[in-house]
């Protein structure tokens, strides 16, 4: 009997009537990575953290998905929006286009991710598969390609019978096509809706017909343009290969797991709404995780950089000078204020990079209120205190960067 469920960020859930032996692959699973998505430490329940994502072991699966910003929103909602946040952060290889098929589907995460990856890899395959030439050297009957004079020579006696031979082939049998095999395999090895195994039969019985088995010797280089239009599917197969995701080769398909840390999570659907809006929003400088150099905050006797100032966002003017430091935090709003620490880290970053206007933005939440901080010693620099809604359609959440971008008032911030 396979067990499944759905819990939101710190939720808790009872291990009684848990299966024993799965929650112990479960558990040795999670805690193949550095930051367990469940805590594990408890005696009478298991409590989820701030990783959203799924895990799957025979006989169990869990799906962690946020709930700061969300309140007490339907799971179903949620998981459409995760998905919506994950593929704008550049995290999933979802297509806008498929996004309101996939967050119809009635399932589990899982079962969403892989029905609006096979969509996209099915239409990536029919606009052709690069092949390669490939070198062949044996020894045949038939003459093809080039006779290996210098093999036969040092034959004593030369075989003419069969003669060593040397010629290329135009295969579609590549590092890409196995790859994309293998994810196949991967996206349908752990659903359980018949409409998803439908849709990744589509891509994977195309790939069966033309490439072997994957091993990890095959790369994919990131600067083949031959293969652009696949790099999505590459960095995706990637990251379960890469990620928490012990035992999920074919003899063992349904172990696996996907979990993202949602402060990444937020930072990245931040960048990446900038990213796509620049235009609108009049940005015209966009820099990520660094600003327009590195910097650090302290130096050692022996002028090596302590304590790196890496701000998620940095935003430019046209003179090339700071004009907006964004850092994204996702945690839940405490009326007394944001942490000492973030200002701390904003103050450090006015103060570096000589920025009049910064922001610490949070997700939107029930009864957060927008603050502005002045710099005690300088009260032309300030730090604003911002929130940008999760659970809101695309276009609101512009709305809301436009405002912050230019610090102008908040348009339906709270959720």
């Amino acid at each position: 009997m396979h067990q499944h469920h759905t819990l939101r960020e710190f939720e808790p859930l009872a291990r009684s009537g848990l299966n024993s032996a799965a929650s112990g692959r479960m558990q040795a699973l999670d805690e193949t990575g550095k930051r367990p998505a469940l805590n594990w430490s408890r005696r009478q329940t298991i409590a989820a953290t701030n990783w959203v994502g799924t895990m799957q072991v025979p006989g169990w699966s869990v799906d962690i998905l946020p709930k700061t910003g969300f309140g007490d929103v339907h799971e179903k909602v949620v998981r459409g929006r995760l998905l919506r946040m994950l593929a704008i952060a550049g995290m999933m290889p979802i297509e806008e286009r498929d996004l309101q098929q996939v967050t119809a589907i009635h399932g589990r995460l899982w079962d969403c991710v892989a029905y609006g990856i096979a969509r996209r890899l099915s239409r990536a395959l029919l606009a052709g598969i690069p092949r390669l030439y490939q070198r062949h050297e044996e020894d045949s009957t038939v003459i093809r390609g080039r006779l290996r004079t210098e093999v036969m020579a040092r034959q004593c006696p030369p075989r003419l019978e069969r003669p060593p031979i040397a010629y290329d082939e135009l295969s579609a049998n590549t590092p890409l096509t196995r790859t994309l095999l293998d994810l196949c395999r991967r996206l349908i090895a752990g659903t359980t809706s018949a409409v998803v195994r439908q849709a990744v039969r589509e891509p994977l019985d195309v790939l069966e017909q033309m490439a072997g088995e994957w091993a990890p010797s095959d790369i994919v280089s990131d600067s083949d343009r031959n293969c652009a239009r696949f790099q999505p599917f590459i960095a995706f197969h990637r990251l379960l290969i890469q990620g928490r995701t012990t035992g999920t080769g074919r003899g063992d398909a349904q172990t696996f797991s996907l979990l993202f840390p949602m402060e990444r999570v937020f930072e990245g659907y931040v960048a990446g709404l900038l990213r796509r809006h620049a235009l609108h929003l009049g940005i015209t400088g966009l820099r990520l995780q660094g600003g327009t150099g590195q910097r650090y905050l302290l130096r050692d006797e022996r002028d090596r950089g302590v304590a790196r100032l890496r701000p998620d966002i940095f935003i430019q003017g046209d003179d090339g000078q700071p004009r907006l430091i964004i850092d994204t935090k996702w945690k839940s709003w405490d009326p007394a204020g944001p942490p000492s620490a973030d200002l701390y880290q904003m103050h450090a970053y006015a103060s570096h990079w000589g920025c009049s206007d910064n922001v610490l933005l949070m997700p939107a939440q029930a009864g957060a209120e927008a603050e502005i901080y002045s710099i005690a010693h300088d009260r032309s620099t300030r730090i604003h205190a911002a929130f940008l809604s999760v659970d809101v359609p695309e276009e609101i959440a512009v709305q809301q960067l436009s405002a912050i971008c230019g610090l102008g008032p908040m348009i339906d911030q709270t959720v």
